[in-house]
């Protein structure tokens, strides 16, 4: 509950989910955020803290950032929820972890295009990046998918916990004074 209560001291605003949509759909998130389809105001910013309730799916798939989606807040990915960013270019790029953003995941996390995921046959390259000392967490149970290469770099930490499963359809690669540690397991195809 501490790691919870820490991601809301460094962002501007909370959303929380009330049900499966896309990131930049107002109705995908708790009405008290406000109305009008506005980043920061009615649906997440890059900086905000961001909750994907138990049970609910996410899509972060949004064509006016540019290749990467960079995220410097907080996220946290609930029991039986989703996250999937399909952000990028369908070739290299993808999601960015930034700025000590920190991210939990009790459910799953992929990076995939939108309509693909595990167990896609030949899914487009996207990249996931965690850095500039953010924290990558996957507590029992959770589940990450990746669709091409993963780079922990600069600082970042990644802790996984026992019993959780990585799939890496690409490279892993670990630099520049990052770190990963924990009693899961991955695998890299």
């Amino acid at each position: 509950m501490f790691s919870l209560l820490l991601g809301d001291l460094f962002s501007q605003r909370v959303f929380r989910s009330v049900g499966n949509g896309n990131w930049d759909d107002p109705s995908t998130w708790d009405a008290s955020a406000g109305t009008g389809g506005i980043e920061g105001i009615t649906f997440p910013s890059p900086t905000d803290s961001v909750y994907i309730e138990a049970g609910d799916t996410v899509l972060l798939d949004l064509t006016n950032v540019g290749n990467n989606y960079e995220f410097g807040g907080f996220l946290y990915v609930g029991t039986n929820a989703v996250f999937q960013s399909a952000s990028g270019n369908g070739n290299t790029d993808g999601l960015v972890l930034v700025d000590d953003s920190y991210v939990v995941v009790d459910g799953d996390f992929w990076v995939a295009e939108n309509g693909e995921g595990p167990g896609t046959a030949g899914p487009a390259p996207l990249d996931f990046d965690i850095e500039n000392n953010s924290y990558f967490r996957v507590n029992t149970g959770g589940y990450v998918y990746l669709a091409d290469d993963w780079f922990i770099r600069d600082n970042a930490f990644m802790y996984v916990q026992i019993n959780i499963c990585m799939e890496v359809d690409d490279d892993l690669q670990v630099e520049d004074n990052a770190f990963i540690c924990g009693a899961g397991g991955a695998s890299i195809t």
